[in-house]
């Protein structure tokens, strides 16, 4: 008997919670805000996009370097074919977030100088001093950044063995063997020689007068 009594009082609960109609939820609004509070980097790739890796790169990271409550932003910077032949461009941007929901570029004072080929960046503190240390992935090598505090780092990639070469697209964190350290995950894609890029394909207008002559469609 206890257990129908129960059984009819839940059955009633659902049946009237049923009727009861569901709010509808507000849609979420978003402003674009990038220039006014400081992110004005522009990001570097090639409008051709010829070649496979001119079709990848950028993205962002969330991080509080300084560890002051407030979350700072990085930016993934790219590159093109001949600005990479020619040592690349810096391979991230850091933003530090000041007062006032303003942000500072603090990358060359952060010691984030490495340049090449940016595609990916992950955050974690792999030797759990309690600040965040920063990896970036790209093409050409990577890059791995301990973090000494205020927002400064070093480069310890050589040191760590973790420059990978070739094409990295992105990367992870996570303590797959639970030691209490957290392990490093890279994906990686295609292989690509910037010294021996394939030839490429050639589209031919036909000129109304016997012959055919090379045509680039550009974008407008």
């Amino acid at each position: 008997m206890r257990i129908t009594s129960l059984g009819l009082v839940l059955f009633l609960s659902f049946s009237a919670s049923a009727q009861t109609p569901l709010r509808k939820a507000p849609l979420p609004r978003f402003t674009e805000v990038a220039k006014q509070v400081g992110l004005n980097v522009s990001h570097i790739s090639s409008l051709e996009k010829r070649y496979i890796v001119e079709s990848m790169s950028g993205g962002a990271g969330l991080i509080d370097c300084d560890n002051d409550g407030n979350l700072d932003i990085i930016t993934v910077n790219g590159s093109t074919i001949d600005r990479f032949r020619n040592g690349g461009d810096p391979m991230i941007t850091l933003y530090h977030q000041d007062t006032g929901f303003k942000f500072r570029d603090i990358t060359q004072t952060a010691g984030l100088v490495r340049k090449g080929w940016g595609m990916g960046v992950a955050v974690a503190d792999y030797d759990n001093d309690g600040l965040p240390d920063i990896y970036v992935t790209g093409y050409g090598g990577n890059a791995l950044y301990r973090n000494l505090g205020n927002c400064k780092f070093q480069d310890v990639t050589d040191k760590a063995g973790v420059a990978a070469g070739g094409f990295s697209t992105g990367a992870a964190w996570a303590d797959y063997d639970r030691d209490g350290f957290v392990d490093l995950f890279v994906s990686r894609y295609v292989h690509v020689d910037m010294n021996k890029l394939p030839a490429l394909s050639q589209p031919w207008r036909w000129d109304l007068r016997g012959s055919f002559q090379v045509s680039w469609c550009r974008r407008p």
